[in-house]
C-alpha cells in the first residue's frame, strides 16, 4: 500500500454544500460567461423595447426564457444544497457527518462513518477551488471535498501542487 501523503478531516454541514454548489452553479467560468451574455442581451432587449427598436411580441418571450433559465438555476442550486444536507443527516443518523479523506500517489479515499470508498487517482478528472474548499472530481463526477484549513497531514498548497503534478486541471481561485 502506498504511503498516505495527505489527510483531511472536517465536519460537512450545510455551509459546505452552499459554498460548493454556489461555485458549481454560479461561479464556474462557463456559468459566469453565460450569465454575462444573458445579462447584456437582456439589457439590449430592454433598451430596444424602450426605444421602439424591437417589437414586444418578439422580445418579451426571449426575456421570459432568460428569467426562466435563471430561476431554474436558483431552484437547482437550492435543491442540491438541501439534498446534500438531507443525505448527510440520513447517513449520520441526524448527527454531524465527519468526512475523512486520505490521498496517496495512487488513490484518494473518502471515509465516513463505517464506510471507506477508495478511487484510483487515474480516475480523477479535474478539481476546483472555492474560498474554503478544494473539490476533486472523478470521471464519473464523484466529488471529494477537502477543507483547506483541515489538513491533518500535509496542507492545501502542497495538495494543490500535488494535483498539478499529476496533470489534473484545477479551476477556481486560490484564496
Amino acid at each position: 500500500m502506498n504511503e498516505i501523503r495527505f489527510e483531511n478531516r472536517f465536519v460537512r454541514d450545510e455551509s459546505t454544500a452552499k459554498e460548493i454548489y454556489g461555485y458549481w452553479f454560479f461561479k464556474k467560468p462557463l456559468s459566469v460567461a453565460i450569465y454575462i451574455v444573458l445579462g447584456f442581451y437582456s439589457l439590449s432587449c430592454i433598451f430596444g423595447l424602450t426605444l421602439d427598436f424591437q417589437s414586444a411580441k418578439e422580445t418579451i418571450p426571449i426575456l421570459a426564457m432568460i428569467v426562466f433559465y435563471v430561476i431554474i438555476m436558483i431552484v437547482s442550486y437550492r435543491s442540491q444544497v438541501k439534498g446534500m444536507a438531507q443525505r448527510d443527516r440520513e447517513m449520520s443518523g441526524g448527527g454531524e457527518l465527519c468526512c475523512e479523506i486520505s490521498v496517496s500517489d495512487d488513490e484518494i479515499t473518502l471515509s465516513t462513518l463505517e464506510s471507506r470508498n477508495p478511487v484510483a487517482m487515474s480516475n480523477v478528472k479535474s478539481a476546483f477551488m472555492t474560498k474554503n474548499y478544494v473539490v476533486v472530481l472523478t470521471k464519473a463526477r464523484l466529488m471529494f471535498i477537502l477543507k483547506k484549513d483541515s489538513f491533518t497531514k500535509g496542507d492545501a498548497d502542497s495538495f494543490i501542487a500535488f494535483l498539478t503534478e499529476k496533470g489534473i486541471k484545477i479551476s477556481g481561485k486560490k484564496n
